[in-house]
């Protein structure tokens, strides 16, 4: 057993770069089918924010984030392995430390 301190997840790279790609790929692909397909809030936003610059589509966008959802799975798969600090969802938890077993 090995006494491990949670870490407040939004300081983790997999909550940045695994989970919030994810949700916000998942809020176009529902949005899209409770419609015709053609609601894409998320990727609408963005081709808003880069179409002016970059002349890119909501299509575009959304093609990208649907294209790029597995490198996001993986990359919260691969923060994830082995003994990692288990996640906590305020701050003020960090302080306590949990008793982990040690896999090898």
């Amino acid at each position: 057993m090995k006494d491990i301190k949670p870490i407040f997840i939004a300081k983790t790279r997999s909550f940045w770069l695994g989970i919030v790609p994810a949700a916000l790929t998942l809020i176009d692909v529902i949005a899209g089918a409770a419609t015709d397909g053609t609601a894409e809030p998320i990727a609408g936003a963005v081709a808003a924010l880069l179409g002016p610059f970059t002349g890119t589509t909501a299509e575009q966008v959304h093609s990208f984030m649907l294209a790029v959802a597995p490198i996001c799975a993986l990359i919260v798969a691969h923060q994830r392995k082995g003994v990692s600090r288990p996640y906590a969802a305020t701050p003020g938890k960090e302080a306590a430390a949990v008793q982990a077993e040690v896999i090898e």
